[in-house]
């Protein structure tokens, strides 16, 4: 892939709509273009495309002045159809409406290291017989790699994105020496599937076998060598995975809590009765009538600003989704918010059912 680099606007500042904004870039061929989009593609669906001169260069991408956004995404492609096939990495634009203290200047969260290549992809999230789902991703490979090569699929926290948490344990392990997959879960992101925002024990677990579908897929994998990361939330998905998937020859799940056991008893088992898990579901049904009968679905607030006497854990989230450390304007732990009634499916849905099938390795972090 070609490389585009963002080079003028110096960390922290936004882009000034109306004005130019110079993007340079190497290798492109004939018929290529630079393509931005808005990262909350909600918002607006306004795209800019200029044509570029074949070979390395520069371009001015326009913002334009009407366009109400958080950032805008910039990478060379090359036209197809109605379409865009990708010809190199992402580089950001931060908006006017970016928040002062969490300005988006780059990709991620985090500084892409020197020791990886870095590509974006989007794979199948299963076969067209499945969900049909499309899962967005970021592919990590070692500088200079040669042969086949051990892989891995990351995901999480839950409500977190690519450009976050799980992309930087992909860059991580990928200075390590692995390929390495980083994606966004199905309905969240990038990726496909509506309505937006939701969470499934089935599909988020697939998610996991989709990612080792594209990975087995590449010529430069050993197919008897991928394993999966799940981070947080994630774990769980991780491991039931594991113990579906036999093709996964180890997993790791990384502070891991068990997802649908939080979404059925609440933190700490404190809804864990007959009367209150009723409760439970008749308040989330009302409010799925509720969203049918108004055209839309409500999201929950994440992450709000924790009291003094909040549990740590609380105040962790916050210190990371909700400041510039680790804040991304498309991830639902950073204000997207969940679906308010994505946990109705994990009610009944115990994910770690199975986990004492696993035959593969496994750790726990």
């Amino acid at each position: 892939m070609a490389a585009v680099a963002q080079t003028i606007t110096p960390e922290g500042s936004t882009a000034a709509l109306g004005e130019p904004f110079t993007i340079e870039y190497t290798d492109a061929p004939e018929g290529a273009v630079l393509v931005a989009w808005p990262y909350l593609k909600s918002i607006n669906d306004q795209v800019v495309e200029v044509a570029l001169t074949a070979g390395s260069g520069s371009a001015d991408i326009v913002i334009p002045t009407e366009a109400d956004l958080h950032g805008y995404y910039v990478q060379m492609a090359k036209k197809e159809g109605d379409g865009y096939t990708a010809l190199s990495n992402r580089v950001g634009i931060a908006g006017s409406n970016s928040k002062a203290e969490m300005k988006i200047t780059g990709k991620s969260v985090f500084p892409v290291g020197e020791m990886v290549e870095f590509f974006y992809e989007n794979l199948p999230a299963c076969p067209k017989d499945w969900f049909g789902i499309t899962l967005a991703a970021d592919l990590y490979i070692p500088n200079g790699a040669q042969g086949v090569l051990p892989a891995l699929a990351v995901s999480g926290p839950f409500g977190a994105i690519k450009e976050q948490a799980s992309g930087l344990y992909a860059q991580t392990m990928a200075e390590q020496g692995f390929i390495a997959l980083a994606f966004d879960p199905s309905y969240t992101g990038e990726s496909g599937g509506k309505p937006r925002n939701l969470a499934s024990p089935d599909i988020n677990t697939e998610d996991f076998s989709a990612a080792v579908d594209y990975l087995i897929g590449r010529s430069d994998v050993d197919a008897e060598r991928i394993g999966i990361i799940g981070i947080c939330g994630f774990g769980g998905f991780a491991i039931n995975a594991a113990a579906l998937d036999t093709r996964i020859k180890a997993t790791v799940a990384v502070t891991m809590y068990d997802i649908s056991r939080c979404m059925s008893k609440g933190y700490f088992d404190q809804a864990d009765s007959d009367a209150q898990r009723d409760a439970m579901r008749r308040q989330l049904n009302e409010q799925r009538t509720k969203d049918i009968r108004a055209g839309r679905y409500e999201r929950t607030v994440m992450n709000p600003e924790p009291a003094d006497d909040a549990p740590q854990f609380m105040k962790d989230y916050y210190d990371y989704y909700k400041t510039q450390r680790g804040y991304h304007a498309r991830s639902i732990n950073s204000g997207q918010g969940w679906n308010m009634t994505s946990n109705l499916c994990f009610i009944n849905a115990p994910i770690l059912a199975y986990a004492d099938e696993i035959k593969q390795a496994v750790l726990l972090v």
